[in-house]
């Protein structure tokens, strides 16, 4: 009988250490997964940002190309001239 309550003793002692390792496991595992998530979505942002620096083209800033009428324009300055259209400027 001692034996038996000594064997049932020493079980409940593993089992009680036992889910204290589960759950110290499973508080670890959620902390890892938690960071990964975090990680994972500065990733998608790092990503997004890049594709739309990709995209960008620094000269287009610097020197808007566009056209204004018949002529075309770089920094709003008309490339050109046409003899039915004066300039404006006489300087230039």
């Amino acid at each position: 009988m001692k034996e038996l309550e000594l064997k049932s003793c020493r079980f409940k002692e593993l089992e009680e250490r036992y889910w204290h390792e589960f759950n110290d496991f499973q508080f670890q595992l959620t902390s890892h997964q938690e960071e990964r998530d975090a990680i994972m979505a500065k990733i998608e942002v790092s990503q997004a940002h890049l594709e739309f620096l990709k995209r960008t083209n620094v000269l287009n800033d610097a020197f808007p190309i566009w056209h204004d009428g018949e002529f075309g324009t770089i920094n709003n300055f008309r490339l050109g001239r046409l003899p039915k259209i004066p300039v404006r400027n006489p300087g230039l």
